[in-house]
C-alpha cells in the first residue's frame, strides 16, 4: 500500500490522498508559521479526529503536516492507518495518548503558556487534566514516543496558574515612554542609563521573539505585549485629546 496523507474534513468524515494537501508540509518544516491563531486551527482540527472516533496513530513530527490556514493532514506509510478509539470510561485511550504527544510535540516550537491556553478553548480541564495525568493508563502508552518528563512539565504548566501584574507594568511602562520618551531608565542587573524611548520598545522586542520561539518558558510573553498594547493605545488617547485641561503636569 503507498503512502497516503489523511485528515478529517469539516462534515467528519476521513479523507485520503496520494498527495499531501496543497501548500502543506512537515511541522518541523513549517515552525515559521506556528504562531498563536494557527495554534487554535491545528488543536481544533486535532480535536477533529477524537470527534470522528479515530486516532490518527503515532503523534510524530514526520507524520504531521500542516499548511498556512492550520490544516492538519498526517501521512500514512504502508501498513498505517487511522483506527478507532476505545472507550475506557469517561475518557478514550486513543483520545489520551494522542493528544498527549499532540500537546508535547508542539510544545517543541511554541510557548507552553501558549500551547495550554489555546487547548483550554477545546478541550475542557477534565480532559486535559485527564491526558496530562502521570499516572493514567492512556497517557503511560505515548511514553514510547515522548519523555515522561515532558508530559509532567505540561502538565505542570497546566494546573499551575498564571498570577501576576507583569501585563498591567508593562502598560504603565509604555504610557511612560510616549509621555516622557527622553527621561532616561535602567536595569538593575543592567545599570546603564537608556532613554525611555529606547528602553521599552527593547523590552517589547525581546518579549516578542521569547514568545515566538518559545524561549525563556515560564514567562507570560503575551500577555506583556497585551500589556504594552493596552498602555499604548491609553496613553495615544490621552495625548491626543483629552485630559490636558485637567492634567496635573
Amino acid at each position: 500500500m503507498s503512502t497516503r496523507w489523511c485528515w478529517i474534513d469539516e462534515a467528519g468524515s476521513l479523507c485520503e490522498s496520494t498527495a499531501p494537501p496543497a501548500g502543506s508540509q512537515p511541522i518541523a518544516q513549517a515552525t515559521a508559521l506556528l504562531l498563536p491563531p494557527l495554534i487554535s486551527s491545528l488543536h481544533t482540527n486535532f480535536h477533529a479526529w477524537q470527534k470522528a472516533g479515530l486516532s490518527p496513530g503515532p503523534v510524530t513530527a514526520p507524520r504531521m503536516w500542516v499548511d498556512p490556514a492550520g490544516e492538519l493532514a498526517v501521512e500514512c506509510k504502508e501498513a498505517q492507518h487511522p483506527t478507532a478509539i476505545y472507550p475506557v470510561g469517561a475518557y478514550q485511550v486513543g483520545a489520551m495518548q494522542g493528544l498527549a504527544a499532540w500537546l508535547v510535540l508542539l510544545d517543541k516550537w511554541v510557548e507552553t503558556f501558549v500551547v495550554i491556553a489555546r487547548a483550554r478553548a477545546i478541550w475542557s480541564p477534565a480532559e486535559l487534566a485527564s491526558y496530562l495525568a502521570g499516572d493514567n493508563g492512556g497517557s503511560r502508552a505515548v511514553l514510547e514516543s515522548v519523555s515522561m518528563d515532558s508530559i509532567e512539565r505540561m502538565a505542570e504548566s497546566f494546573n499551575i496558574p498564571a498570577v501576576g501584574a507583569s501585563g498591567a507594568i508593562y502598560g504603565i511602562l509604555v504610557a511612560f515612554a510616549i509621555m516622557f520618551p527622553n527621561i532616561e531608565l535602567m536595569l538593575i542587573f543592567l545599570p546603564i542609563p537608556i532613554k525611555a524611548k529606547y528602553f521599552v520598545p527593547g523590552l517589547i522586542v525581546m518579549d516578542l521573539v521569547f514568545g515566538f520561539t518559545g524561549s525563556a518558558m515560564g514567562i507570560a510573553h503575551w500577555a506583556h505585549i497585551g500589556g504594552a498594547l493596552f498602555g499604548f493605545i491609553m496613553a495615544w488617547y490621552w495625548k491626543k485629546n483629552s485630559f490636558d485641561n485637567s492634567r496635573l503636569y
